[in-house]
């Protein structure tokens, strides 16, 4: 069995002074009318439809793709929390070095690579 296809983007939105609202395809051809119904907003409604269906050009399956973007959207979140807990740790490592040295008897706390992990951490 095929799958479905549906009529080419670009779709467009076509008003007249009845009040319809027409969803037209790049040649001009009706492929919705809308009317008002008990004070939806049809021409809200199908300008949503028709930027959805024009923002999904060439996406052949939108929801597979709208999976994926959740996907990746957690996988970055893992990512960012685990770079986040490394440049906790990290800071950590230099404040107990700048420790070491202040306390070390051959480099004071002027020195130059301590005020240089000074300003790492800041």
């Amino acid at each position: 069995m095929e799958k479905p296809t549906h009529t080419p983007e670009p779709w467009n939105l076509v008003f007249n002074p009845a009040l319809d609202v027409f969803v037209r395809d790049k040649n001009g051809l009706i492929l919705a009318k809308m009317r008002a119904l008990d004070g939806i907003d049809h021409q809200a409604n199908a300008a949503r439809i028709v930027e959805c269906v024009n923002a999904m050009k060439g996406i052949e399956d939108p929801k597979a793709h709208l999976s994926n973007i959740e996907y990746q959207k957690e996988k970055a979140k893992q990512e960012r929390n685990v770079a986040e807990e490394r440049y906790e740790d990290l800071r950590a490592l230099v404040n107990s070095l700048i420790q070491l040295v202040d306390e070390g008897p051959i480099i004071g706390p002027k020195s130059i690579i301590v005020q240089a992990l000074r300003k790492t951490i800041q």
